[in-house]
């Protein structure tokens, strides 16, 4: 049954089970959203590079509305080519869909590397929740919000002392958290001045100080470092991660 949606929405059927499931989301993070309104939805699509250097990647958006007996009501489809840059997180734009008539939106995000599927999303949902969502909006924010203040201070610690401090961490948390980094520690981002009245950040985790460097004024520099910076952190957890499994083979 899910070959035949896929050969519903995409006319053809995809070679994803083909491929290994393994190879899939391991060098980019696809993700979507649903962003609805009493009568419409806004599908907003994205996507991470995991990786240290730049790609040419395709992106194919697909939003289906559906009747309750899987009737297919609308398709719309977007495609564009696009360069992904070294641990780049980047806006692939929105597909907006009428809810009229409509009981079951599905969102659909394949991404393309060399003509191969590398990267893969399928969101799901009921017209009912995300009418319900509307309704609750304030309270579900709210409680969004709180829930990730205390997702931050237990994972990620914010020690810096300036705004241009401020600003590197806040473009770092969206991209720590984009990139789905599984840290096994606390990670702390510790602004210290320096001579000449320079800034030093320095990037904690646990006890270990993994990166740092002077904050400079140069245009850009703030997002060059937070690619940098995101990467040498998931290399160091992977490293972390790897020493354990084999420490645990030879015990």
């Amino acid at each position: 049954m899910k070959i035949n949606w896929f050969i519903l929405i995409f006319g053809f059927v995809l070679s994803v089970g083909a491929q290994e499931n393994s190879s899939l989301n391991r060098t980019v993070s696809p993700s979507i959203e649903f962003e609805p309104t009493e009568n419409e939805i806004t599908v907003r699509f994205s996507v991470f590079n995991k990786e240290q250097f730049d790609k040419s990647i395709r992106f194919q958006a697909v939003v289906v509305t559906k009747t309750k007996d899987n009737e297919i009501v609308d398709r719309i489809e977007k495609t564009e080519d696009q360069i992904l840059g070294n641990g780049e997180f980047i806006d692939l734009g929105t597909i907006g869909a009428s809810l009229v008539n409509a009981d079951n939106i599905v969102g659909f995000l394949l991404i393309y590397e060399d003509n191969k599927i590398v990267g893969q999303e399928v969101v799901d949902a009921q017209k009912s929740e995300l009418l319900s969502s509307i309704s609750t909006l304030n309270t579900t924010v709210a409680r969004s919000s709180d829930f990730e203040a205390a997702l931050l201070r237990t994972l990620v610690i914010d020690e810096t002392k300036t705004k241009r401090g401020r600003d590197f961490f806040s473009e770092f948390y969206l991209k720590f958290k984009a990139n789905n980094v599984e840290s096994t520690e606390v990670v702390k981002i510790r602004e210290e001045l320096a001579i000449a009245n320079n800034t030093l950040i320095k990037v904690i985790a646990g006890d270990d100080v993994i990166f740092q460097f002077f904050l400079s004024p140069r245009f850009n520099f703030i997002e060059e470092a937070t690619n940098q910076t995101v990467i040498t952190l998931n290399q160091y957890f992977q490293q972390q991660n790897r020493l354990k499994d084999e420490t645990f083979k030879y015990e």
